[in-house]
């Protein structure tokens, strides 16, 4: 007979950002629509997490948000929403060097590097986690 899962609540939060995280940082490539996979999870981690946890999201957040402005203002295959309001010739002349591969690996940077340190405090977190993990009957 098979026991039900004894697992602490944020203990398995921490991990599935984790997995998710993972998929971001190490995975095969990028997009930003993945950030509504781990989005809520990162806000229930806010209010339950610990302060190290809390500082590093807070930062990450501010670091999202900076990141998915810039894109979905001046990235056409993104909407580039700014274009809309101006044609500014600046605004339009860096919404075309923003279409170029190597930019749109610059500006997402800091956003790579937010995920990892995230990713990295939640791993130094769970590593610090003095509960077993029980999954079933044991002898």
């Amino acid at each position: 007979m098979i026991r039900p899962v004894s697992i602490d609540h944020l203990l398995m939060l921490r991990m599935t950002i984790v997995l998710l995280l993972g998929i971001v940082v190490l995975g095969p490539g990028y997009s930003p629509q993945y950030i509504g996979w781990y989005l809520p999870l990162l806000v229930l981690l806010y209010m339950l997490g610990d302060h190290a946890e809390r500082k590093t999201l807070a930062a990450a957040f501010v670091v999202c948000t900076l990141t998915y402005c810039i894109e979905y203002a001046l990235i056409p295959s993104h909407g580039a929403f700014l274009l809309h309001m101006t044609s500014h010739p600046v605004i339009v002349s860096i919404s075309v060097r923003l279409t170029e591969p190597g930019m749109q690996t610059l500006i997402r940077l800091p956003l790579f590097l937010a995920y990892l340190t995230l990713t990295w405090n939640i791993l130094r977190a769970l590593r610090n986690t003095s509960q077993p993990i029980v999954l079933g009957d044991h002898p």
